[in-house]
């Protein structure tokens, strides 16, 4: 099981009696404003979190509510919970709202036209990560997208998968994750053709999903208002094929209550070293994340 989820300046526990009660306790502050007075998290903007793990060192990755890059931060060592400000790096002169870091630390953004890949080269000697920033990698979006609205890059598996617009199926509002989901097998090796692309559901306004994630065998996407009555309806793709295996609600422990989803990063999805998925949903309007343990085969029916 998961024992951390970390916020933008905060980081909660998650142990095994306060699992039980349904529910998570602060652990720590992750900010320093008497050492770090400079630290934008004092008065940012700062709504989500990415957490990597690259060469053995902990980064946390900041971004705003809406449009925007990502402030980078790296912890103290332990048992320091502190990360501290080194810098920002977004796409000038553009509103970003496709980002992502992958696993290996690189920053990949898109105009929504273009994908850009920021690699990640090490740390300095005063431990600040090193990125080439005038010579990113370029990709001009592949067929069928004309706006890239999401992306996220497996690279293990040298996999990208987008969400966006087409010709075929455009915007009903802005800030949403797309339309059309996609994924491209071994895209650094240049290959272009989807392996599937397939239309995404709306809410009961009309609205597409706001944003999606990626574990193991399928894809997360979550609505920005309710569907069919149900808030927060997080749908569930199988990351193969993109078939549709089920959807997620809030239940009876948070009263079947949540606000809308409206921010990027707005969920995650973790595939544990048990085979289970965790997912975690923003649900600002009560001052919480929704957190659903899930176990493949346990599934409302796809709707």
């Amino acid at each position: 099981m998961v024992d951390k989820v970390f916020a933008p300046k905060v980081l909660f526990h998650n142990d095994e009696v306060i699992a039980r009660r349904g529910a998570q306790g602060m652990n720590s502050i992750t900010r320093d404003l008497t050492r770090y007075p400079d630290d934008p998290r004092r008065e940012g903007d700062d709504c989500g979190a990415l957490v990597r793990v690259v060469q053995g060192q902990r980064m946390l990755f900041t971004t705003p509510q809406t449009g925007g890059g990502f402030r980078l931060y790296v912890f103290e060592p332990a048992p320091s919970q502190v990360a501290r400000y080194v810098g920002e790096i977004t796409l000038k002169g553009v509103e970003v709202w496709a980002r992502n870091v992958d696993s290996k630390g690189d920053i990949w953004l898109s105009d929504g036209k273009t994908i850009y890949r920021y690699r990640f080269k090490g740390f300095d000697g005063k431990g600040n990560p090193i990125y080439d920033l005038t010579s990113p990698d370029r990709w001009s979006a592949p067929v069928p997208f004309t706006q890239i609205m999401r992306l996220k890059y497996i690279p293990d598996t040298d996999t990208l998968y987008i969400g966006g617009y087409t010709a075929e199926v455009t915007a009903p509002s802005w800030g949403l994750m797309g339309g059309i989901l996609a994924r491209y097998d071994q895209w650094l090796k240049g290959n272009r053709a989807p392996r599937f692309a397939v239309t995404m559901p709306k809410d009961d306004e009309g609205l597409f999903p706001k944003e999606f994630d990626v574990a193991g065998d399928f894809v997360f996407t979550v609505m920005v208002k309710p569907t069919k009555g149900k808030p927060a309806m997080v749908h569930v793709f199988r990351s193969d094929n993109g078939v549709k295996v089920g959807v997620m609600v809030p239940g009876p422990e948070v009263g079947g209550v949540s606000g809308w989803v409206d921010m990027v990063h707005g969920i995650h999805a973790l595939r544990t070293s048990a085979g289970d998925y965790l997912v975690v949903v923003e649900e600002d309007f009560r001052g919480k994340n929704l957190v659903y343990h899930w176990r493949p085969g346990i599934l409302r029916a796809a709707q």
